[in-house]
């Protein structure tokens, strides 16, 4: 009888450890498949706002941008007093924004400490090379901005 028991016990771990294992693989890969389908998501609609914002801001004025000393300018149309465009188009998302001109911010949604927005500060040499220079859009899930963690599309 105890030949038996031995016996069962072998028969059930041979039976057990497989499907143990074969549950564990496919969890952990059902978690990844899931992840990556929520990031490849999350770059969707942050393209998606992205290009909204450009059309915007394109159509707000028919001039080209440029700088007028500290300002940056659509044509005739002061940008840099129009935070409230920018909030607006954000609005109703978790997303942020932010307007540059060459390698400079000079308008976004992102805030420091005080609540005031963070402009004047540069974008890295990767995404300049990327955006500017080759003009390929730039997406990333590591973008680290005043020390917070970001989900980046550079258009």
């Amino acid at each position: 009888m105890k030949k038996n028991r031995g016996l069962k016990k072998i028969i059930l771990c041979l039976c057990l450890v497989p499907a143990v294992t074969l549950t564990l693989v496919i969890t952990v890969l059902s978690l990844r498949g899931m992840q990556k389908g929520m990031e490849e998501e999350v770059q969707l609609g942050l393209k998606m706002l992205a290009n909204s914002a450009k059309a915007s801001l394109g159509n707000m004025d028919e001039g080209e941008y440029c700088l007028k000393g500290d300002q940056l300018y659509k044509g005739e149309l002061n940008l840099s007093g129009k935070q409230d465009v920018i909030d607006s188009l954000v609005e109703t998302t978790d997303a942020e924004l932010t307007i540059f001109y060459d390698d400079t911010r000079y308008l976004t949604t992102i805030r420091d400490d005080n609540g005031e927005p963070i402009i004047g500060t540069a974008t890295s040499d990767e995404i300049y090379q990327t955006v500017v220079k080759e003009g390929n859009i730039y997406t990333s899930k590591d973008v680290v901005i005043n020390g917070k963690d970001y989900y980046g599309c550079y258009i």
